[in-house]
């Protein structure tokens, strides 16, 4: 099954249409529908749209279209999702991680898959420092900084401190979950479900007048890594060492 189908499979299990995803991503209608055939790659943009879709819809019908993980609310299809990119972690097969770059619900899902097997924990460390395509290290990041673990949020800071191009991937879905605005990321410093994005508000954070809030968050930051992070943003230097 290639990520369209899983697109489309998630949109379907939501009972949306093409043209409510596209009206609430603002995304064309065409588009969405070649990537949802394969005729097309599925960017960011698309997922982005595809994720605020699906989290607007289910506010309206939680009951009837989703399931619950911890305080995060992940649809059946988005589960069906995680479960099918489970399976290829666990056979070793990168291909669909490093195809398309998942959304935040689907990586939290993975994670609670995942961190049961350490076969797969290993797989995805494997990927994150080495693996070929930007889109399969982000990936790996993006699932392992949702395990709760200080020590792999360690290495998914270090990896977003040492490697641009997932850094950038990483720094751009942070923003399309979050928003643009400052004090919207600020709650980011302090998301304990997400060590990356805790990481990339204190890099989008850098400089601003939000030292105070990154001061309070670096007092109860359980990775050593993320906490270094956060006080080099403190001193404006974060962006220089990992440039």
């Amino acid at each position: 099954m290639g990520v369209g189908d899983l697109l489309r499979q998630s949109r379907v299990a939501a009972g949306m249409s093409l043209g409510d995803v596209a009206a609430i991503g603002h995304v064309s209608r065409g588009h969405l529908h070649n990537v949802e055939v394969g005729r097309r790659t599925a960017s960011p943009v698309v997922m982005a749209a595809y994720e605020k879709a699906l989290s607007m819809h289910r506010r309206h019908l939680l009951a009837a279209a989703a399931i619950s993980l911890g305080s995060l609310v992940v649809t059946t299809g988005e589960a069906s999702m995680a479960r099918d990119m489970y399976a290829t972690i666990a056979a070793g097969d990168d291909a669909p991680l490093a195809t398309v770059q998942t959304t935040h619900a689907v990586d939290h899902a993975i994670q609670r898959l995942a961190v049961r097997e350490t076969k797969s924990v290993a797989q995805l460390l494997g990927w994150l420092n080495d693996g070929s395509d930007p889109v399969l290290r982000v990936n790996a990041a993006g699932i392992l900084a949702k395990t709760g673990s200080p020590e792999l949020a360690d290495d998914v800071a270090l990896a977003l401190g040492r490697d641009p191009d997932a850094r950038e991937l990483y720094l751009q879905a942070v923003t399309a979950r979050v928003g643009a605005d400052p004090t919207a990321m600020v709650g980011e410093l302090s998301n304990g479900a997400d060590a990356g994005a805790r990481w990339c508000a204190a890099w989008l954070l850098a400089d601003t007048e939000h030292s105070g809030a990154i001061a309070q968050a670096m007092r109860t930051e359980q990775s050593r890594e993320v906490l270094r992070a956060m006080a080099l943003a403190m001193t404006g230097a974060l962006r220089d060492v990992s440039d």
